[in-house]
């Protein structure tokens, strides 16, 4: 073998381990990336989809809120128990009899529309949302006409109160248009979304 050839074997011999450590290092180096890209996509996939899923439910739950009929005052209420948890939960069962009264004594028919729902933070297990709503309130029992509170003199301000207010001279109520800026926080419980606390402007 030639001085020349005996070089070339040589330098072959030196530089195959190096290049095949060199490979060795950009192999890794890819699938660790694609491991990365492949964990941070999924992980974006699953927030978004937490994120989407609070989104649905926040809608969803406070149009039961703010949605209410004397005609289905009952389901109305319990509809929204079972979408409810922690303080909200505690507080809207003590209410519960106060606005079923009221609701059957008024005539009270309530729509809402919500207008926009935007996400403000949260993970899979909590959220919290920011709703613009409208409402409307039509009433259906004539002014004079609603239950009493036994002080007759409280009742006769109520009663020409309402009727001052009764611009088209019906003898009912005028509907009312409200405007709200709800902030829901949302708690999972056993895989739903449900309000556990709502502040209302």
């Amino acid at each position: 073998m030639s001085a020349r050839r005996q070089e070339g074997s040589d330098v072959k011999k030196t530089l195959m381990p190096a290049a095949t450590a060199v490979l060795a290092v950009i192999t890794l180096l890819a699938t660790a990336a694609v491991l990365y890209f492949g964990w941070s996509w999924w992980g974006n996939a699953q927030a978004g989809s937490a994120r989407d899923g609070a989104l649905d439910a926040g809608r969803d739950i406070v149009t039961k809120i703010m949605t209410i009929s004397p005609s289905t005052i009952d389901d109305d209420l319990a509809s929204v128990e079972k979408v409810s948890t922690g303080d909200f939960s505690d507080q809207w069962k003590k209410g519960e009899d106060r606005v079923k009264q009221s609701v059957l004594n008024s005539g009270a028919h309530r729509t809402s529309e919500i207008l926009n729902v935007a996400y403000v933070k949260g993970d899979a297990s909590k959220a919290t949302v920011i709703l613009a709503v409208d409402t409307t309130t039509k009433f259906t029992t004539k002014i004079g006409d609603q239950a009493k509170t036994g002080d007759k003199k409280q009742d006769r301000k109520a009663t020409a109160a309402a009727k001052k207010a009764d611009k088209d001279k019906d003898g009912y109520p005028d509907p009312v248009k409200n405007h709200f800026r709800i902030k829901a926080t949302l708690a999972s419980v056993d895989g739903n979304w449900r309000i556990a606390k709502m502040v209302m402007h």
